[in-house]
């Protein structure tokens, strides 16, 4: 059960970020930039499962290690790039 709660949590976190990514690409405009800052990221990262702003990094690094988010982040800019 541990196992499935794993892959429950990881899916939850790809889907919550996806959907972040759709909606600040919506309210930006569909000819905006790939490049989205990491803070509507922090902030709903923080409300679903109380991560700082470091665990929220990380969770989205493991993201994109996985396959699961293609794209990287920029440490030094503060920014999430997609592909």
């Amino acid at each position: 059960t541990y196992l499935l709660m794993m892959k429950l949590k990881f899916m939850v976190l790809r889907n919550l970020t996806k959907g972040v990514h759709r909606e600040v690409r919506q309210r930006i405009g569909e000819n905006a930039d790939h490049k989205l800052d990491l803070t509507p990221f922090e902030h709903i990262f923080q409300w679903q499962d109380g991560c700082d702003a470091d665990e929220t990094a990380c969770s989205i690094s493991n993201l994109i290690h996985l396959g699961a988010v293609k794209g990287y982040l920029s440490h030094e800019r503060r920014k999430l790039v997609f592909a």
